[in-house]
């Protein structure tokens, strides 16, 4: 039986999903460190913005959370041993949007996590009753 327990209140979290994969598991002071100047564009595909890491520029976008969810960000501090052990993950945070960003194209409709977020709103429709039209 896996649990997810809360910790305390979770509190309003900044987030950012960034295109870089950091070969580490452990707990960063990332606020210390990150803290991006982000700058607002006009394109073609509407506005978004820009920033830069480690000197690589990004182009974002800030997505908000379907209607009637919210995110959480979970934290799994010890790691069972085995399979047949209970994992204890923590609830540490939550946001109603998040900063994604791209590190050679300008965000759009086509970008994977943009049609993730989108997948919730599509499926409340796909699943909602139908009623008779009436003439």
């Amino acid at each position: 039986m896996q649990s997810v327990r809360v910790a305390g209140e979770s509190s309003q979290t900044k987030l950012h999903y960034l295109p870089c994969c950091i070969d580490s598991n452990s707990d960063a002071p990332v606020s210390q460190y990150f803290a991006p100047t982000i700058h607002q564009q006009k394109g073609v595909q509407g506005d978004y913005d820009t920033a830069t890491f480690r000197g690589r520029p990004l182009a974002g976008k800030e997505v908000k959370v379907a209607d009637g969810y919210r995110g959480v960000v979970l934290h799994e501090s010890d790691k069972p041993a085995t399979d047949m052990e209970d994992r204890q993950i923590a609830v540490t945070g939550h946001f109603d949007s998040l900063q994604y960003w791209n590190l050679e194209t300008t965000p759009s409709d086509n970008d994977k996590l943009a049609q993730a977020l989108q997948w919730v709103n599509m499926a409340a429709a796909l699943h909602k009753p139908v009623s008779a039209v009436e003439e």
